[in-house]
């Protein structure tokens, strides 16, 4: 039966003529949900971090050392960076600039491409194309080789060709855009607070970068900066409230050809578990492969430890998975070749090569750390043990009580 013969259940025929090809930006603002969760703030925030990400991959590349982000009174948001600047160049195959295919054109090469520049984004930098079709408009200033270029885009679609606007003696990308009122029902405000939480982990992320941040939405303008000289480390809580269980932080950074990871961690004194994960420099808000690896290569270590130091407690009161974990502050990043997520939004990494990777190598590492660190294994015993019996304590009697099998 062929398209024009079938028919619905009501009895109308279908037509070629009536079917619809959305294409790029148009099924972008179609569809806004599949690319950055919702049309709400924490789609707003994506569209900040996801043009964040291309500078990040410029710092990565290692050549950025200064990321600029302003908000604006008129709702606007600036990106700005010190790196190579995004190519102007024509593409041949395409007879259009590659820095107008990077906002307007799924399928851009990512990596490695014709012109030697990564775009952030996995998907194909679908990031930068997603911000774009969802911003009534954008403003693309481009300084590289010596000349500084600019674009300007409405909904997605150019207004012009990129065009040489002067000369110049920097270099650098920067990406000012205003969300679309039609997208965006009402456009709510930049989340700061969100916002700088977020700067701050890609500082920490990327050693030695420097991002400044400028809120200029208000009659005091706010100004902050971010910068680590440690890692992850420095994302574990040190506040008033954050009394450690152990006097020395864990710190793993390593990695072989393709992939790498970092891990930091501390137990502390309060119960709850707090983790940070990312992939890629994309933060994995649900976690995923690299975290299990972590969890379990955790779990792992501790139930040999407690073994060797013969702490192994009554099968009636065994240890479950929640007590090996209770009071940890993790913070665990993996940088992967090809990273594999759930959905454009980044918030799962699903690749199980990466939870084998982290759970070998964290082990191994703890495992040293304790013998070299033992006044600190044995405090974190102490602190996995009286989650234990936090767990099972009977709240009338005080006395340790046989709970129902543990997880774990």
């Amino acid at each position: 039966m062929s398209s024009t013969d079938s028919a619905d259940e009501g009895g109308a025929q279908y037509e070629l003529e009536e079917v619809t090809v959305l294409r790029d930006c148009l099924h972008i603002r179609e569809r806004p949900g599949m690319y950055i969760g919702d049309t709400g703030e924490r789609g707003l925030r994506h569209l900040v971090f996801s043009v964040l990400e291309n500078a990040v991959a410029e710092a990565r590349a290692g050549f950025c050392t200064t990321i600029e982000v302003e908000l604006h009174a008129d709702g606007g948001c600036l990106v700005r960076d010190n790196g190579r600047g995004i190519p102007v160049e024509i593409v041949p195959r395409e007879g259009r600039a590659f820095a107008e295919l990077a906002l307007t054109t799924f399928f851009t090469r990512r990596v490695a491409g014709p012109l030697g520049f990564p775009l952030a984004g996995n998907l194909h930098g679908i990031g930068l194309k997603a911000v774009n079709a969802l911003s009534e408009r954008l403003l693309l200033e481009v300084c590289r080789e010596g000349k500084s270029w600019r674009q300007e885009y409405q909904r997605g679609k150019p207004c012009a060709s990129i065009q040489a606007v002067g000369k110049t003696r920097k270099a650098g990308t920067s990406i000012a855009f205003w969300p679309d009122p039609q997208i965006f029902e009402p456009v709510p405000p930049f989340d700061v607070e969100r916002i700088a939480r977020r700067l701050r982990e890609l500082a920490c992320l990327h050693v030695g970068l420097t991002i400044r941040l400028r809120d200029r939405r208000s009659t005091l303008p706010r100004e902050e900066v971010f910068h680590s000289a440690h890692g992850l480390v420095d994302l574990l809580p040190d506040g008033p409230g954050d009394r450690p269980a152990h006097s020395h932080a864990f710190h793993l950074r390593c990695g072989e050809e393709g992939r790498e990871v970092e891990v930091a961690l501390r137990w502390l004194a309060s119960a709850e578990e707090r983790t940070w994960s990312y992939a890629n420099a994309y933060f994995t808000s649900q976690g995923g492969s690299h975290v299990a690896g972590a969890r379990s290569a955790i779990t792992q270590t501790l139930r040999a430890y407690l073994a060797e130091r013969g702490l192994v407690p009554d099968v009636r009161f065994a240890l479950g998975r929640e007590d090996y974990t209770a009071g940890l502050a993790l913070a665990v990043a993996v940088n992967l070749h090809e990273p594999t997520f759930d959905a454009p939004t980044k918030e799962v990494l699903s690749h199980p090569e990466a939870e084998t990777f982290v759970r070998e190598r964290l082990a191994v590492a703890l495992a040293d750390f304790f013998r070299a660190h033992p006044d600190d294994a044995e405090a974190v015993a102490r602190r996995v043990l009286a989650a234990r019996d936090a767990r099972l304590t009977d709240p009338k009697t005080g006395a340790l009580r046989p709970g129902r099998r543990p997880r774990g």
